[in-house]
């Protein structure tokens, strides 16, 4: 009897075969994380930039402004944005006797208030907010100063301006610990403000010309982030997507460097 050979031939793939096409989606997926990320750095540094040059443009604006231009009439709370720190002079009277007081506010080195207090405008259906300036921090919150104003019928001059903001607020806009007048505000809105009063009110304020009276200290400047920081961020992001292209790049010929000598 002869003897019978049997031939088993295996067609199960070699593993080592698909190993190129693995290797190359699992280096996909950082591949497309990075360029994410790199986008989204240059894209938040040029907007960075942009803010700069929105900011310079406010602060141009802030400085060429003239009181003796000043045009009559209030605008709408929607446009403030777009006239901001425009001169404007109204004609109204104080109501005395809601006034606030925006705490925390330093000037100095000394901390103190900025005194907000409503005017009442004979020929509109809200109340613009008239910001008299600052006033210092003497004792305790438990005695509050003195901001008594006349409440005869006057016309003044002031700067448009927004609510104060702040990025992140402790509490309620309008103090709880205190009922009487004035009312301590910490970075309120306006439906807060109204919330208190039996009035509303425009969305903005004016920060009273320095040479009108009834004023405390006013050595305003423009309330915004200066373009030199918007700059100094923008720098920041920038530099965080060369680090990502540097880490990328390094890493990718380390990467094909190895499978090549495979």
């Amino acid at each position: 009897m002869g003897l019978q050979y049997t031939v088993t031939t295996n067609n199960s793939p070699d593993p080592r075969a698909s190993r190129p096409v693995a290797g190359k989606i699992i280096w996909l997926i950082p591949s497309v994380a990075a360029l994410i990320f790199f986008a989204l750095f240059v894209s938040l540094g040029r907007w960075q930039l942009e803010r700069a040059q929105e900011k310079e443009t406010l602060v141009a604006r802030f400085e060429q402004q003239d009181p003796t231009t000043a045009e009559h009439g209030t605008v709408s709370s929607e446009n403030a944005e777009q006239n901001l720190y425009e001169y404007r002079r109204v004609y109204g009277h104080y109501d005395s006797s809601h006034q606030f007081l925006l705490d925390n506010m330093v000037h100095a080195g000394q901390v103190g208030f900025q005194v907000l207090t409503p005017l009442i405008l004979p020929d509109q259906q809200r109340a613009l907010l008239i910001n008299r300036g600052w006033v210092p921090l003497e004792g305790t919150r438990q005695n509050l100063p003195s901001v008594a104003v006349d409440t005869g019928s006057r016309q003044l001059t002031g700067r448009i301006n927004r609510l104060p903001r702040a990025g992140f607020r402790m509490g309620p806009g309008v103090s709880e610990e205190t009922r009487g007048w004035p009312r301590l505000v910490q970075y309120p809105t306006a439906i807060e403000l109204e919330e208190v009063l039996d009035y509303p009110l425009f969305g903005y304020l004016l920060m009273l010309e320095e040479n009108e009276p009834d004023g405390y200290v006013r050595e305003w400047i423009p309330t915004v982030m200066s373009a030199d920081q918007h700059r100094g961020y923008a720098v920041q992001w920038f530099a965080m997507a060369a680090v990502i292209l540097i880490l990328f790049t390094a890493l990718s010929w380390n990467y094909w460097t190895r499978r090549q000598q495979e």
